[in-house]
């Protein structure tokens, strides 16, 4: 029963590590962008948009297709143990957290770049979108089609 605790109190802090992570590079960044007189290479401002945003979209949706896929997959298990269950799962949810971060720390490197307050916002709307994917054993339960008091038994 404790190992399931620690399980999932490290699948929390993994995420809260991964969004730490996300909001010190933005802060950062914005410091050093608003220090600097000016931008290091405007001219590249409209391609980096482009860039941004579509990494950004393709980044969200493949990584939503990859976790429904891998959620499908582990919902149709009823052979697998509870643990398995949880590391698959686990997996999945790393694996969307990680496109999202990635397309958050580009949009800041093209905000340091461009100095273009539009990868600001759209990094912080992505860190937004990270945060609101924050584990929880309610989530857990419900995606998995576990009954809640039987994750404290994994």
């Amino acid at each position: 029963m404790k190992k399931t605790n620690q399980s999932f109190a490290a699948f929390k802090m993994i995420h809260a590590a991964l969004l730490t992570g996300q909001l010190l590079f933005t802060g950062v960044i914005t410091f050093v962008v608003y220090k600097l007189e000016k931008p290091l290479a405007a001219t590249l401002d409209q391609p980096l948009q482009i860039a941004a945003i579509l990494l950004a979209a393709t980044a969200f949706f493949i990584g939503n297709a990859i976790f429904k896929k891998r959620l499908t997959f582990i919902q149709t298990q009823s052979t697998m143990a509870l643990a398995q269950k949880f590391a698959l799962y686990r997996t999945a949810c790393i694996i969307q957290w990680v496109l999202l971060e990635l397309s958050t720390l580009f949009s800041g490197i093209c905000f340091l770049i461009a100095g273009n307050n539009s990868f600001l916002a759209l990094a912080g709307m992505l860190i937004v979108l990270f945060g609101l994917q924050a584990p929880s054993k309610a989530k857990l339960a419900l995606q998995l089609y576990i009954p809640p008091d039987e994750l404290n038994t994994l």
